[in-house]
């Protein structure tokens, strides 16, 4: 959208599997659509992107690395969530993962402002990364580890579009090793 507004340029390299409408509202916002080899996945996607970037000398976002991502959904969603359910108790929060920056910057505000909350993070049961106990390989760039080596052992294809990618992101990852949630249930269903 800020894109769109400000005239920029903006290519979007989405799986095959993602929606049409998805594709469809991208394309109205005025950015070029690119879609991977469904069965590549979110680490086909990833992978395209920079190639794209380091050919062109693009900007590459690196949502699903960067700790702005975390960042904006602390400054943004949590408070949103606290103020739909200010005056009322909320004890639970139950989210998927998508690029990780929902759960670990949310969850990180809504900590903060409710100790007792319980963060519960699920996934399905086709793709349960996080739960299978294995680490996600990461390539190394520049001596920082970050974007996903490959596809997570764990995952195969699920219809919950948007929940989880075929690898655990980093910023997720940073969020749950930084221990940021002290009380997260990890759940399959």
């Amino acid at each position: 959208m800020v894109c769109a507004q400000r005239r920029y340029k903006f290519l979007a390299v989405m799986a095959a599997s993602f929606s049409v409408e998805r594709r469809k509202v991208m394309r109205a916002l005025g950015a070029k659509v690119i879609a991977t080899p469904a069965a590549l996945g979110g680490t086909g996607m990833v992978k395209k992107a920079e190639e794209l970037a380091e050919k062109h000398g693009w900007y590459l976002a690196r949502q699903f690395e960067t700790d702005a991502n975390a960042a904006y959904h602390e400054k943004t969603t949590g408070p949103e969530i606290l103020e739909a359910f200010q005056g009322k108790k909320l004890d639970y929060w139950v989210t998927g993962y998508g690029t990780g920056g929902t759960f670990t910057g949310a969850g990180r505000a809504l900590k903060k402002a409710l100790p007792n909350i319980k963060v519960v993070l699920s996934e399905p049961d086709m793709a349960p990364l996080v739960t299978s106990g294995v680490e996600q390989d990461r390539k190394e760039v520049m001596g920082l580890f970050g974007a996903p080596a490959g596809a997570h052992p764990a995952w195969k294809p699920h219809p919950i579009q948007g929940w989880t990618p075929n690898f655990i992101p980093k910023v997720y990852d940073a969020g749950l090793k930084a221990k940021t949630h002290d009380s997260i249930e990890l759940v399959s269903g």
